[in-house]
């Protein structure tokens, strides 16, 4: 059997969901392993993707590796020809297909150890997502992207990623119905919903079922979804195609924003589970929180877990405010800094400096402060804070200490999102681990430590006379500007993650009995 004929053999099997035919063009394909090397490129690529896809439809991990080994063993020879952010969505598919079957077995847990495959294939999938052209980012990279993320409990970032894919192509089935899925994730990970989140997930499911780039799956699985929200809307009192508060309304009212809320919610920077969802005038409001108005409890963890966020809240309120006098083109109020600028020696060397530039450098290092933060309410909730320890958010997970092991044992018997969620974002941070945010936890430290200037252009240039080739390291101004919102996002996403982890876990009381009931009222600060 040709190349061609098998590959024709695939695409029949896959249009019918002909299991049998799938697995003898898979014994066809397996027979021509052993000289894949040998093969032209093209039919080389060609045969790596479909034992990825096989493997995957019929739930055997062994083409799935040998697809990948393929990719991986011929990198250098298939970039030149495919790039190497295409050689990266080939091998995080295969990361996710594995994860997808490790998910199915027996014993398996949703733990830190549980989804380690999970971190691989969303690393790959960035890397791909950083080496794409600009303009030429594909909603189906997107998607993907927003699927590892939402698999390993990141339904924050899962969400953003499949805005951005909507944004680009709005009628694309799977940014659907994977929006949709992930909105009935939140559901269940934060505890909470409201009749606009149940009229979201059925029109992300409604356009899923409608739209024409829809595979079998996403029709099949849109199809059920918006059915069974639809009858939840109903005995609600509503009508599913009667949304009382339109999509139409939402964009009505996103337009009479102030210039501040409109550039927070544009770039997902509300510390709001409705701004998750909706830009509409709800959306403007930092209100997450751990408990909800007239929440009662016994006990005094959890209060002190809401100080915490409370105190957190307000630092990356401080953190987005200075941001947003930095970068923001349009900010209004603008803060008249006139007075306090400074007056600098001129040194021929590009660097940006004032107030503007101070305030984004000390929004940047903000974030870290509130990370650190996270993790030690994190080993403070669970028990597993040590006295006088120091608690980094990117290492705490392994402790350097002699019984650092039984800390990891520890967080390994939690499953549940909130914790996963946080461990992907500190594995993001670890340069050990090849994080792909480890950069900017350089930067944090070049800000520390070093002389680390913001300058205003990226390209080489001749250094002052002054200096020599130990030019002090830099940073491009444009540059620092995207990686500070970055930054801001990614704090975000650890704050979401934090809440969720401690409200989940003290639905049970954790506290146990004993102590005072508190019912807990909102502070109307800053809210409209």
């Amino acid at each position: 059997m040709s190349l061609e004929e098998l590959a024709a053999a695939f695409e029949k099997a896959f249009e019918r969901n002909d299991h049998q035919a799938l697995s003898v063009a898979l014994e066809a394909a397996n027979s021509m392993f052993p000289a894949g090397s040998e093969m032209p490129l093209p039919d080389l690529a060609r045969l790596a993707g479909l034992l990825i896809d096989a493997g995957s439809a019929l739930r055997l991990p062994d083409p799935i590796k040998r697809g990948r080994a393929l990719f991986q063993e011929e990198w250098e020879r298939l970039k030149p020809v495919y790039g190497s952010a295409q050689l990266h969505y080939n091998v995080a598919n295969a990361w996710q297909s594995l994860y997808d079957i490790e998910r199915t077995r027996s014993g398996w847990r949703f733990n830190l150890e549980g989804t380690a495959l999970s971190f691989e294939a969303k690393s790959a999938y960035w890397r791909s997502l950083a080496e794409s052209p600009v303009g030429r980012v594909t909603p189906q990279l997107l998607t993907n992207l927003g699927n590892a993320l939402d698999a390993s409990g990141r339904v924050v970032d899962a969400l953003y990623y499949y805005e951005r894919a909507l944004a680009a192509s709005p009628q694309f089935g799977m940014a659907n119905c994977n929006r949709g899925l992930a909105l009935l994730y939140l559901n269940r990970v934060s505890g909470a919903y409201s009749v606009k989140l149940m009229y979201e997930m059925y029109r992300s499911f409604d356009a899923a079922r409608k739209s024409q780039s829809s595979d079998a799956w996403a029709k099949e699985t849109s199809e059920r979804e918006a059915e069974r929200i639809a009858q939840a809307i109903r005995e609600h009192g509503h009508e599913p195609t009667e949304d009382h508060h339109s999509v139409e309304q939402s964009d009505q009212e996103e337009r009479l924003h102030d210039p501040y809320w409109s550039w927070c919610l544009q770039h997902s920077l509300a510390l709001s589970e409705h701004a998750l969802y909706c830009r509409c005038i709800g959306a403007r409001r930092d209100d997450l929180s751990i408990l909800r108005p007239g929440t009662s409890l016994s006990g005094s963890k959890v209060p002190k877990m809401e100080l915490l966020l409370n105190r957190m809240k307000s630092e990356y309120c401080l953190s987005r405010a200075l941001l947003f006098q930095s970068v923001a083109p349009e900010r209004k109020p603008r803060w008249d800094l006139t007075p306090f600028e400074g007056t600098f020696t001129d040194l021929m060397d590009d660097e940006e400096i004032g107030m503007e530039t101070e305030l984004l450098r000390t929004s940047f290092r903000l974030c870290f402060g509130i990370l650190d933060r996270v993790a030690r309410g994190v080993c403070e909730f669970l028990g597993l804070a040590r006295e006088k320890e120091t608690i980094y958010f990117h290492r705490f997970w392994h402790s350097p200490r002699k019984d650092g092991d039984k800390r990891w044992a520890a967080l390994n018997e939690i499953e549940g999102p909130g914790l996963v969620a946080l461990y992907g974002l500190a594995r993001d941070l670890n340069e050990r681990d090849g994080g792909e945010w480890s950069r900017l936890k350089r930067y944090r430290n070049l800000f520390e430590h070093e002389l680390c200037l913001i300058r205003k252009d990226s390209k080489s240039r001749d250094l002052p006379p002054w200096l020599d080739d130990k030019d002090p390291p830099s940073i491009p101004y444009e540059q620092m500007k995207s990686d500070a919102a970055d930054m801001l996002r990614f704090t975000r996403a650890a704050i979401f993650c934090f809440t969720f982890l401690v409200r989940s876990r003290s639905r049970g009381n954790i506290d146990g009995p004993g102590g005072p009931a508190i019912t807990f009222p909102k502070k109307p600060i800053g809210k409209d």
